[in-house]
């Protein structure tokens, strides 16, 4: 800084016009970056709608796909179908019977019906002896459809998503078909896990733009509404992206349109701007207050080129304003909500930190100044890699250190920046621990029973097709457990959902006891359960599930002082053959577990092939069928 008193020295034209440059160099970089970080965010954008399109297209075609084998499970069962309702009929009940035992497999059906060649609801989990015969379902799987998706249509008043099935394949004649309707709530589950932002959306609709479901909800549209405007969803091929208005709340979003591989349904995705943009607005603000830093410097130079030749107060005074720019700078930057350091590149320390800094890594008022940036990072090296990029930098996810030794995880942005007295590395972060420990704790959720902490039922199928898998691969032999809680129904009825909820939750935690640490057991649903014992033959198998069918015997559920209740198990052995697939391998158990409740509850029965000639399928426990 000049001295007031020393003769006043003229400033050079061409370091005027140098300076000059510099500024409008700098300015014109922070534009350029800035529009190449946008169109980043966008490519992200579109990127990340694509893969969240192809990963609920995944979800729901496995939940359709489930519901139709078991539509066609239960197509295979029903030989006889009846031409009338008869209050008194036994057929009728055994058929109301096998529906709801195959409805309670499934959470995600909320309704099961057997409809006969008239048109007649003959049996149903909710409703029978209503007349089909004029939807378009029925009269397609009677022109000789296999197989049909039912989308809600409000013209024809159907409200929820139906599967339905022929229950004997063209060119056999038409004896009726089975019916699944979708609870919406379970699809609902399926969107609800996705972390999407607080303005994006997504939506299942067919090829016509009919809605089916949309998160969060539509406020103006009902489902089985034809979604007005809608006509990117009805032209060219699948899967496609488009940047557009939304036809439904006129949010800006990027859209992106996935069919269904195997169901006449498309998935769409559209994250908003306002989502998307988030970071990039972030940004955008620390280098709109580098172009304010840099535009105050060429203030204070072009001042400084009329006065040069003025009195030596008149320098004081654009010195003074010069200072008060750069204070105003810092102040901006001490006020930024998210935590800001300046790093010098000759020493690697921090030249400045604002309060969020400080509070993030736990440092009192003015103690990060001269401190060396290296201890902030788990890994140094990700410091001095960001070091040498000379381009600016963001979205970067580091692993950083607090003072106290504490780790988080956060997102990193890095700029360089000229200052008066050497170049530093501005350094933005965004702490993002708390996102991620909610990722984990939702990935948990989505593979445990809730009442019983048990593995959920995907989750046991999916660790099934991998056991298999590392069988073929590494021989060795598989054993499963189909477990049924013997008489439940009787104890939902005498004590309540409280009591049997209680009784699950204490067989649960017998099969943690009894079990070993390789083994996995899961809830498929209602009280029936399933083991997977790896590396386990006949002899170990039959041993563990006489040792759980002995404990489970032996530990009444006590409900109070004066309750309690005595449980028995039944279970059915099967060890995985050649070539086997997991399907069949349950199929089995399933036949030595109906074998178990056919010989009177409380046993273990292994599976052999003098069963497979008698399967039948397994009514729910505490039916009347056995």
């Amino acid at each position: 800084m000049p001295n007031p008193t020393s003769p006043e020295r003229p400033t050079s034209p061409a370091a005027l016009w140098l300076a000059g440059c510099i500024v409008l160099g700098g300015l014109f970089f922070l534009a350029v970056e800035l529009w190449y970080s946008y169109h980043q965010a966008l490519q992200r954008a579109e990127t990340d709608s694509a893969n969240l399109s192809e990963l609920l297209s995944q979800r729901i075609n496995g939940t359709l796909i489930e519901t139709d084998m078991l539509l066609q499970e239960l197509s295979g069962h029903i030989t006889a179908v009846p031409e009338q309702i008869h209050p008194n009929d036994p057929l009728l009940f055994l058929l109301d019977e096998l529906l709801r035992n195959r409805q309670g497999r499934l959470g995600q059906i909320e309704t099961l019906e057997l409809v006969n060649r008239q048109g007649l609801v003959v049996s149903s989990t909710a409703e029978r002896g209503r007349r089909v015969e004029h939807t378009d379902y029925f009269r397609r799987l009677k022109r000789g459809e296999t197989r049909w998706l039912s989308t809600p249509n409000i013209e024809s008043g159907q409200n929820r998503l139906l599967l339905a099935r022929r229950l004997a394949p063209a060119p056999i004649p038409f004896q009726g078909l089975v019916s699944a309707t979708i609870r919406p709530d379970s699809l609902h589950s399926l969107f609800g896990r996705l972390d999407i932002g607080g303005h994006s959306a997504i939506a299942l609709t067919d090829p016509d733009a009919r809605l089916v479901l949309r998160l969060p909800p539509a406020q103006r549209i009902e489902q089985g509404v034809v979604i007005p405007n809608a006509t990117v969803l009805r032209q060219g091929s699948f899967p496609r992206m488009a940047r557009l208005e939304s036809p439904i709340d006129g949010v800006d979003r990027v859209f992106y349109f996935r069919k269904l591989d195997n169901y006449d349904l498309v998935v769409v995705v559209g994250l908003a701007s306002t989502d998307y943009l988030a970071s990039w607005r972030i940004k955008a603000g620390v280098y709109g207050l580098g172009a304010l830093g840099l535009l105050a410097l060429a203030t204070v130079l072009l001042l400084v080129s009329l006065r040069d030749r003025q009195r030596a107060a008149a320098l004081s005074q654009s010195e003074a304003r010069l200072r008060e720019r750069e204070a105003q700078l810092r102040v901006a930057l001490t006020a930024a909500p998210l935590p800001i350091a300046l790093i010098r590149l000759d020493d690697n320390r921090i030249s400045f930190a604002n309060p969020a800094w400080e509070h993030q890594f736990g440092l009192s008022p003015g103690s990060a100044e001269g401190s060396p940036i290296g201890q902030c990072f788990v890994q140094p090296q990700d410091y001095h890699e960001a070091q040498r990029q000379d381009s600016p930098h963001d979205g970067v996810e580091l692993t950083m250190r607090r003072r106290n030794g504490e780790e988080f995880i956060a997102l990193a942005s890095f700029a360089r920046v000229k200052l008066n007295d050497g170049d530093r590395l501005l350094i933005g972060l965004n702490d993002i621990s708390a996102l991620k420990t909610l990722q984990q704790e939702l990935r948990r959720q989505a593979n445990t029973d809730p009442l019983t902490g048990l593995a959920s039922r995907r989750y046991l199928l999916e660790m099934g097709e991998q056991a298999i898998k590392r069988q073929r691969r590494h021989g060795g032999a598989l054993a499963v457990l189909m477990i049924d809680l013997d008489r439940f129904k009787t104890v939902n009825d005498r004590y309540g959902h409280g009591g049997g909820d209680e009784v699950l939750r204490r067989f649960a935690r017998i099969c943690h006891e009894q079990l070993r640490e390789s083994d996995l057991i899961g809830r498929l649903g209602g009280e029936e359960f399933l083991a997977l014992l790896p590396q386990t033959g006949l002899e170990g198998a039959l041993s563990m599930a006489e040792r759980l069918r002995l404990a489970v015997e032996l530990q009444p559920v006590k409900l109070g002082p004066d309750t309690e209740i005595a449980v028995t198990i039944s279970l059915g052995v099967a060890l995985l053959q050649h070539g086997e697939s997991l399907e069949k391998l349950l199929a089995r158990a399933d036949q030595a577990l109906y074998a178990a409740k056919e010989e009177g509850r409380n046993r273990v029965v292994v599976w052999s092939s003098r069963l497979e000639k008698n399967a039948e399928p397994p009514a729910q426990d505490g039916g009347d069928l056995y």
